[in-house]
């Protein structure tokens, strides 16, 4: 019968897997449930030596100088485990959401509010000659801090925005509240809402988690000693929620 070292195949097969899978979530970009896109290049470092660490280790199973010890392999299999979660089920499963119930009544969210194409916006969403901003997801963060950087450049631009209402930080009264969204900085482990302040005048209190389009004005606060850009809100209207996170 021919001798075949079981415990340096499964471990080789184990390191192959692991490789692959995580190539996988990179096609998929389902990686981006997880870390941050500028993680990419790690990621696919760390799955290539992976590979081939199980491939060496599948040519070389002939050399009788292996020793037969399985629970090692808890190391390199508890992970493979972990990674299969998230390739055969639905991301939804692994996204940090914010739902609010639906208020009876309420308006259908709309595709365009107010007539906005989000998703047709490609760049910073500045429009210097028509005085307005625009917030989408791929560039959230970039705005942000472009108006933080240069807020007195911008005061009185119009805003348009989605997010959901987060009372996370204090609000300045019982109606204002922060329009965030979920930022990722490096892992799931540091996720936390991040978006401007909006004053609102409403007749009644958002509930939180709340999915809105905003239209306003972009004002400035103090907070601490430094200026943040802040939205006086002029209208309101229900928003379908967007999936993913936001990233610096």
């Amino acid at each position: 019968m021919k001798w075949i070292p079981w415990s340096a195949l499964i471990e080789s097969l184990a390191f192959l897997a692991l490789g692959l899978m995580w190539l996988s979530l990179l096609v998929s970009k389902k990686y981006l449930l997880f870390v941050a896109p500028r993680l990419a290049p790690f990621l696919a470092f760390a799955a290539v030596c992976f590979c081939l660490w199980g491939l060496a280790g599948l040519v070389s199973l002939g050399q009788r100088h292996y020793q037969k010890r399985y629970w090692p392999l808890t190391v390199i299999l508890i992970p493979v485990l972990l990674l299969a979660g998230p390739l055969l089920a639905k991301p939804a499963l692994f996204t940090v959401t914010a739902q609010a119930p639906v208020a009876q009544g309420a308006a259908p969210a709309q595709a365009k509010p107010y007539g906005v194409d989000f998703s047709a916006v490609k760049d910073t969403g500045i429009d210097t000659q028509a005085k307005r901003i625009t917030l989408t997801t791929e560039n959230y963060y970039e705005t942000m801090l472009t108006l933080t950087k240069h807020i007195d450049t911008y005061v009185g631009y119009d805003v348009y925005a989605i997010g959901f209402v987060s009372y996370a930080n204090q609000p300045e009264n019982g109606h204002d509240f922060t329009l965030a969204r979920y930022l990722l900085f490096c892992c799931v482990n540091d996720i936390t809402p991040f978006g401007p302040m909006c004053y609102y005048d409403g007749a009644e209190k958002l509930p939180e988690h709340q999915w809105i389009a905003v239209h306003g004005t972009l004002t400035k606060r103090n907070w601490h000693g430094l200026f943040q850009p802040a939205i006086n809100v002029k209208a309101i209207e229900p928003a379908k929620e967007i999936a993913g996170y936001i990233y610096p």
